[in-house]
Parts: structure tokens; sequence; C-alpha cells
């Protein structure tokens, strides 16, 4: 997705102190983006479970990271001796972070969330998820029946 900002990513340096690059300025300023933002995004499955043929539904446990860049954040770790190239993010809704949902599903659960900025502005946002997801098991060839449980991430 692209949009137009008055002034782009040069606006954005003068506003911001990149030496430090203190996180708390970024709420103030506008949200647009004036470039395409890449997310690679990555699923770690633990366990299936509660399965339920009757109402097509199945819960899924798994780890979900995503992993983006945003140059505006980058930050010299000499002036950050203690962070060894990495910071851990406080729980802000000031930085933006990628909006993944599921299509199909019916509900999910967040636990153990942690976002991590490296020296390059490469941030790095793993979590815990629980989802209970809404499937078609079209069981007509049961018990030889096998199924596609599949989950549509956006």
């Amino acid at each position: 997705m692209r949009t137009r900002c008055a002034g782009g990513l040069a606006r954005w340096r003068q506003l911001t102190d990149r030496r430090v690059a203190p996180l708390a300025r970024f709420a103030a300023l506008p949200h647009c983006l004036c470039a395409q933002v890449v997310v690679d995004v990555q699923f770690r499955v633990n366990l299936l479970y509660a399965v339920d043929s009757k109402n097509e539904q199945f819960s899924l446990d798994f780890f979900v990271r995503e992993l983006w860049t945003d140059e505006r954040l980058q930050f010299d770790p000499a002036l950050w001796p203690d962070s060894l190239g990495a910071v851990r993010v406080p729980a802000s809704r000031s930085l933006w972070r990628p909006d993944t949902f599921f299509l199909n599903a019916v509900s999910c659960s967040t636990s153990d969330q942690l976002l991590t900025l490296n020296a390059t502005g490469r941030l790095n946002w793993s979590r815990h998820q629980t989802c209970v997801f809404k499937a078609d098991f079209n069981l007509l060839d049961f018990p030889f029946e096998s199924v596609a449980m599949l989950s549509d991430a956006t």
C-alpha cells in the first residue's frame, strides 16, 4: 500500500533525533506511510486440539512472529551500551504494528507478547495465540475422510 505524505521521509528525519530516537516522539507524528512496508509473517503451530466436527471448528495453539523494518527507528548502539544492539520495546500503541488477522477465525486470544527493535530499525514482534477456526469438514466418506483444516491469514 502506498500513500503520499507531505514532505515524505525527509520530514520524518527533521522531526526525530536520530541519535537517541525516543519512541515516545512517534506518538505525536501523523499516521501515514510514505513507502511500502514488507512484513515477514511466520507461524509455528504447537497444538491442534478441540476438533468439533458437528460445528465444523478446530482450535490451534501457535506462535506468530512478524518482522519488518522502520528506518525511522534506527539508533546508534554505541549510545546504548547495555542494549547489545537490540532493545525491548514496551507495550505501546504509539508504534505501528501489522494488523494480521484470520478470515475464518471464530475467536482468538493473545498472550506473552514481545516486541524488540535492533539498531538497524528491524522490529520483531512475537506473540502466543490460541484461536478457534471455522472450516468446511464435509465428512461424506467418514471414517475414510481426510480434512484440510486451513486458516486464511490477511
